[in-house]
This record gives structure tokens, sequence and C-alpha cells, in this order.
């Protein structure tokens, strides 16, 4: 009865879900999220067995620098939820059965990760007078060194003429977000310059940039190629993106 009462107690994290989740309260309606750059991995918490378990190295460090950043070059504070569990315990953007895996206490810190970005988007929101932005950080391992901007839309969506394509200005046109990122140095897709994918591998958006696409806040997926990531690279590219 000893012994197994100790394994409980070895098993059984000693801190709190919120603790592994770190939120900035801000004053712009704007959001960010960071829900794969975590490192902690409790012993206590099982591990995912299927699924990507791969952190994405950097994105934390990137989200809050990137926070600060904004915060100097406008005066206002964006939203901030970052996530700092590995992946390979828990999986913020993806549905919670995915997520988990049947893990009891990576549920808990599941539903304090989303509670706190669903909390950010409505306050957002109200800030916005009803408009508010999300942008969810990543990072991908893809060899073109571009930012991938997913609109939930697949290569083969957005390979299509301007005419055919839903918003296109807001997508790929002269002031969309790809646009933007030309305009101070980086590449990125879709955008003027490169329109679509052109049949490589390419990230459109996962379960937070479809989730929390409702009642006017616009969401997009930001995936970071290593050179705007890396701990020499930020120093110009994290207020370039600012």
């Amino acid at each position: 009865m000893i012994s197994i009462l100790i394994l409980a107690l070895v098993a059984t994290p000693a801190v709190a879900a919120d603790d592994f989740v770190d939120v900035t309260v801000g004053n712009m309606p704007l959001v960010l999220s960071a829900p794969h750059g975590g490192t902690e991995k409790p012993v206590g918490v099982p591990n995912r067995t299927s699924g990507t378990l791969k952190r994405d190295t950097n994105t934390y460090e990137l989200a809050i620098e990137l926070a600060a950043a904004i915060e100097k070059r406008t005066g206002k504070t964006p939203f901030l939820v970052t996530n700092r569990l590995h992946r390979v315990k828990m999986d913020p953007n993806r549905a919670i059965e995915e997520a988990t895996q049947g893990g009891v206490f990576a549920a808990a810190i599941y539903r304090a990760y989303h509670k706190a970005l669903e909390e950010s988007c409505q306050k957002a929101l109200q800030i916005g007078g009803g408009d508010a932005l999300l942008i969810d950080l990543h990072g991908h391992a893809h060899p073109d060194d571009w930012i991938e901007v997913g609109h939930l839309l697949r290569g083969s969506d957005l390979a299509v003429p301007d005419d055919e394509l839903k918003d296109v200005d807001w997508i790929r046109g002269p002031r969309s977000i790809g646009a933007l990122l030309e305009k101070v140095g980086f590449q990125a897709v879709p955008s003027p310059r490169l329109p679509h994918p052109d049949g490589k591998k390419f990230w459109s958006g996962g379960y937070i940039t479809r989730h929390y696409r409702k009642n006017g806040m616009r969401t997009l997926q930001f995936e970071h190629p290593w050179s705007v990531r890396k701990k020499e690279g930020r120093a110009t590219s994290v207020p370039a993106l600012a």
C-alpha cells in the first residue's frame, strides 16, 4: 500500500496546469499565440505516442521578443499566450483527443491554454470594436527560406488566378500580410511575388487558426524558417516582424 502511494505521488505533478501557460494581457486588438515552443517534460505527464512530437524550436522565445518589439514600436501591448510544455506531452494546436492522448494533466494544461486564448481573443475584439487579429506562431523545416502565411488555404487553393481567389487582396494583394513581410525583407508565401508555393511543402494553418476564426477575429498561422527563429537571427528578424 505504501509503495502504491509513493508511485502515485511521483506520477502526479506538484504544480498547477496554469503554471505551464504564460499569459500577457494586452491593450490592442492583436493576439499572439505560440503553442509549440515549450521545453518542459514533467515525468508524471505521459508522452504522446503518435502525431508530430517535435517542438518548434525557439518559437517560445520568438513570441516573447516579438511582443516586446511590438510594444516598443507602437506603445501598445499585444495579448500573448505561450505554452511551456513540450509537444511530446501535449499539442495545443490539435483537438483535445489528439493533443493529449489520454494524459489527464496534459488535458488540464490544454484547457488552460485555450481558456487563456479564448479570453484574450474576446478582450482583443472588445478593444478593436469587433475586429481583431490572432497570429499563431510556428516554425517549419522546409528547404525554402520563406515565411509561410497560413490562411487555411492549401497550396492548390492558392494556385489559381486572382479573379478566382476569394479575398485576394487580404491574401496576396499589395497591402496583404505577405506584401508587408516582403517590404521589410522577408520572403513570404502567399505574397505578390510568391502567390503560391508552386507545389512545394506548405503549412496552411491548423486547429488554432481554424477554431478562433469567428465573430470578427481574423486568424493567421505564421510558419517561420530557421533563419527567423535562430538566436543570432532574431536581432534583425524580430524588429522587422514587429
